[in-house]
């Protein structure tokens, strides 16, 4: 009877623990992360005798977590593809609003100037016409600063957002190395057995780090899972992390590594995840939209100052190149504010040639003991070994590098950006406070010809404004369309990019799941061999009982 007595004990006892593996599944239904587990019985080594081998029972082996590999790392990978495109979307999104709509953009602005100087040029002796002109001037100036302080605006909440998510990156890759010195030390305690809860929460990191950056891992001999950038660098190996940093800069952002004492700019490498997303749109979209404008608003204020430098004023003065001026400095001189970065390394960049003009930025890199010249997204130099003044082939900019040094010392820069069209939205003014200093007449003609500015209502729509081939009005239109395309295959390709996160994540779900209907019929036939165990316990006591009183 003590067999049987021993037998029905085990069972119970495996039962009880296979119900508090059902109640923990239960109570974690809707935990995030959390993983179904369920428990292994096995048989007990049997008792063998003449008559044959007696069971003695059953155990309980193992308590496992449900778990799919290829479905987690698929859902890894969807992740951060989804916040790449979200926080693409979100900042495209706002520089959508701040380009304004129809009724309020720079093309509004710019044909209402041009339609300003269309009336003066019926009556051009109307001082009150010519004041008008003077508004409309001033009017597209304010515009023009205006679209540059929301693109500012912008600038500052992405790099709060980057800041942001830095942190978010930090705070998960430290968490991941307790976790990973957690789980090691649990498995060298208790060898046969698995933190299942803590490896849940392991996972569950992972995914929410490859939400916000592009991320490879790998595990190694002891269970540690190492965690590395796209790029190569590690973030997490074992119990040690490898935090990044954001660095502000004079024209944004840039992404640091911290590894034993060092930085490393990682900027350029950064792809995936919402930091990749940012980092991309902004080089990708943001700074190429703002500097394209401000190519436009550039020809724009050159071509009028162009025309307005053949004709004479109400006095009969000769007409002068700089109605407009940028930073103080007329057109044709320098441009006052091109953003180079830093501004102590000396480099200056003059506009030599408006038709040829281009919205590229540049980048002065020492290599190789030597500067080199890129543009900015293109690899391979424009020009190596760069000492002195440099006139950029097809671009209408000269680089005057020669205050470089030939070896940089320890506090020198060691790379210098350089934005040509920096500026010239927040920099573009209105030189002429005269009314009658506008030079509507024709040379020689008389102070009442309107021959000159009749000239301007024709530059909005000459070819051959912009890059030597585009209307300023054609060029505006091509901008927005191109950036309107951007916007839409963003916003179209993250509704699919949700869809399939959503379905892979409904598949994983299916097999890792807790299902509650399967749990309440375990409960019932966990429940049913409880009970039947414990009928059995009490007849093997009542029998072991019996046995005793009669050998009494």
């Amino acid at each position: 009877m003590a067999d049987f007595l021993s037998t029905s004990v085990s069972g119970l006892s495996s039962v009880q623990r296979a119900l508090d593996v059902l109640s923990h599944n239960i109570s974690n239904a809707y935990t995030e992360g959390y993983t179904r587990q369920s428990v292994t019985l096995a048989t007990r080594v049997p008792q063998y005798t003449g008559q044959g081998a007696v069971g003695t029972g059953t155990a309980l082996v193992d308590i496992s977590r449900a778990f799919d590999q290829f479905l987690g790392q698929t859902l890894q990978t969807a992740l951060t593809e989804q916040g790449r495109l979200q926080a693409r979307s979100d900042l495209l999104g706002r520089v959508e609003d701040a380009l304004g709509d129809d009724t309020n953009n720079m093309s509004t602005w710019m044909m209402d100037f041009f339609n300003a100087a269309q009336d003066l040029s019926n009556n051009p002796s109307d001082t009150a016409l010519r004041t008008a002109l003077l508004g409309q001037a001033e009017n597209l100036v304010s515009q023009a600063q205006n679209l540059d302080r929301r693109f500012s605006d912008i600038e500052t909440s992405v790099a709060r957002q980057f800041s942001q998510i830095t942190t978010e990156i930090n705070g998960y890759t430290k968490e991941l190395a307790n976790l990973n010195a957690s789980i090691r030390d649990i498995r060298n305690k208790f060898p046969d057995q698995q933190p299942n809860d803590l490896l849940d929460r392991r996972d569950l990191i992972l995914r929410k780090l490859a939400e916000n950056v592009d991320i490879s891992t790998f595990q190694d001999g002891e269970g540690n899972i190492n965690v590395t950038l796209g790029n190569g660098d590690w973030l997490v190996l074992s119990d040690r992390q490898n935090p990044l940093v954001a660095a502000p800069t004079g024209t944004g952002f840039k992404v640091l590594v911290q590894e034993k004492g060092t930085t490393r700019d990682i900027t350029d490498q950064l792809a995936g995840g919402k930091l990749g997303g940012l980092v991309r749109a902004k080089q990708d979209v943001l700074d190429p939209l703002r500097a394209e404008l401000g190519r436009l608003v550039f020809s724009f204020a050159s071509a009028v100052n162009d025309q307005h430098a053949l004709g004479e004023d109400l006095d009969g003065n000769a007409g002068t190149y700089d109605f407009f001026k940028v930073s103080g400095l007329p057109l044709n001189t320098f441009v006052g504010d091109p953003k180079v970065e830093p501004s102590a390394s000396g480099v200056t960049m003059s506009i030599t040639n408006v038709s040829e003009l281009t919205a590229s930025d540049f980048r002065l890199k020492y290599v190789g003991g030597q500067w080199n010249l890129y543009k900015v997204g293109n690899d391979t130099p424009l020009v190596q070994g760069l000492t002195g003044t440099y006139a950029v082939p097809g671009e209408g900019i000269t680089i005057d590098a020669s205050s470089l040094p030939a070896t940089p010392g320890a506090g020198d820069a060691t790379e210098i950006l350089v934005r040509p069209m920096g500026g010239v939205l927040s920099a573009l003014d209105v030189d002429i406070t005269d009314p009658r200093a506008i030079a509507a007449a024709g040379v020689g003609v008389g102070p009442g010809d309107n021959s000159n500015i009749r000239a301007w209502s024709n530059i909005a729509n000459s070819a051959g404004q912009v890059a030597g081939q585009f209307s300023l009005s054609g060029a505006y239109a091509n901008t927005l369309v191109a950036f309107g395309s951007e916007a839409r295959a963003t916003n179209v390709s993250l509704e699919a990019q949700d869809l399939y996160v959503k379905q892979t994540s409904d598949r994983r779900e299916a097999v890792v799941g807790v299902n509650l209907d399967e749990e309440a019929a375990e409960l019932v036939r966990l429940q049913n061999h409880y009970m039947a165990l414990s009928k059995s316990v009490s007849v093997a006591d009542t029998l072991f009982q019996s046995l005793l009183q009669a050998a009494a």
